[in-house]
Order: structure tokens, then C-alpha cells, then sequence
């Protein structure tokens, strides 16, 4: 929301870069978790990429004969300006099932590539993935593990992250997701939550 940010830090640019992975599973469709869930991510990347962050925003789900789809709606080189195209499908794109270990996977990939001081995962789903459940489970443990990057699982009306994400928070009021999000992104990138940031402002 325009005013949503109104302070103004001065000194070295946050050397960070973030994907923001979104489920587009026939389910989102449901309650406008989509719309509200798309919302956010576009907004997120406008706000991270004037702070000077690459944003890379992804989406995944299936095709009507079940084959993994890997959505890039806005890529690291691409500015929002020039990826509103791609962006503007985010709020509509909800279709099959979500295959969320070998898009996760695909994202990481893309993500540790990066030469960014600080590297951030954030997936957003709002339920079990259709299959390789164990083998998401053992992957997001490694990546916590080694730390190469964060990974934070973002249950949208469902606590299905909390087995598979080492790392995560469940949000059951849509109109609370975009304040919890920013708050785990503003730790994670400035080591302050927005709480101390409105009050320092």
C-alpha cells in the first residue's frame, strides 16, 4: 500500500538476494488465497527491489497430464517494470497439483547460484505436496543444515509446512500474511523486525 513505507535508511545497500516461490495448485484458487497471495509477492517485489535486493519470483504447479510446470513470472535480471506481464498472470495462474520438492529444488538451484552475501527462499503452499513428500522433507533439512541460504515455509490456512520446513509460519487470516511475511523477511535481511523499524522511524 502506497505510504506502507516511509522510512528512508541511508549507508551500504542490503547485498541480498530473494525468491519468493508461490503455490499455483487448483486449491489456492479457493478463498482467494491466490489473489491475495499474488498481491503480496508483486508488492514484495517492488518494496525489495527498490531496497536494492535481486527478487526472482517463481510459481509452481502441474499441467493437465500431471508434468511439473516451473513458472518464472519475474527472473533476478529482469526488473518488475519490464516483468509486469509475467506478474500479472501470478493472481490467475492457479491450475492442477502442486509438486512442490522438484520445484523447491529448482528454485535452490537458481537461488544458491547467486553471489549475494544473503540468500532467501520463501515458499508459500497451502497444502501437501502430491508426491516425493520424504524426499522434500530430506532436502529442506540439508539446505537448513548447511545454511547456504534461508528457507522459510509460509503455510497459507494449512500447517503442512511445518513437517517438511525446518523454518516456517502459518498464517490462517489471509489479511494477516503480507505483515508476517514482511516481518521474516525484515529479520532476516536487516536483523530487525518491522516493529523496531516503525518505531525508529
Amino acid at each position: 500500500r502506497d505510504g506502507a513505507f516511509r522510512r528512508k535508511d541511508t549507508g551500504d545497500d542490503i547485498n541480498a538476494a530473494v525468491t519468493l516461490l508461490m503455490d499455483c495448485s487448483g486449491s489456492m484458487y479457493e478463498h482467494g488465497k491466490e489473489k491475495v497471495a499474488g498481491a503480496m509477492v508483486v508488492a514484495l517485489a517492488m518494496v525489495l527491489e527498490r531496497m536494492n535486493v535481486a527478487v526472482e519470483v517463481r510459481g509452481f504447479t502441474s499441467d493437465s497430464r500431471g508434468r511439473v510446470a516451473d513458472m518464472i513470472f519475474k527472473p533476478f535480471d529482469m526488473p518488475v517494470a519490464q516483468s509486469r506481464c509475467g506478474l500479472s498472470v501470478l493472481m490467475q495462474a492457479s491450475n492442477m497439483e502442486n509438486h512442490d520438492y522438484v520445484n523447491v529444488r529448482t528454485a535452490a538451484d537458481s537461488l544458491l547460484k547467486r553471489s549475494e552475501a544473503k540468500r532467501m527462499l520463501i515458499v508459500l503452499s497451502d497444502g501437501q505436496p502430491v508426491a516425493y513428500g520424504r524426499e522434500l522433507e530430506s532436502f529442506c533439512r540439508a539446505l537448513h543444515d548447511r545454511g547456504e541460504l534461508s528457507l522459510l515455509g509460509v503455510g497459507i490456512k494449512s500447517n503442512s509446512v511445518e513437517r517438511y520446513y525446518p523454518n516456517n509460519v502459518v498464517v490462517w487470516k489471509l489479511e494477516e500474511l503480507s505483515t508476517v511475511v514482511a516481518e521474516r523477511i525484515a529479520r532476516t535481511l536487516l536483523g530487525r523486525g518491522l516493529k523496531v523499524t516503525r518505531e525508529a522511524a
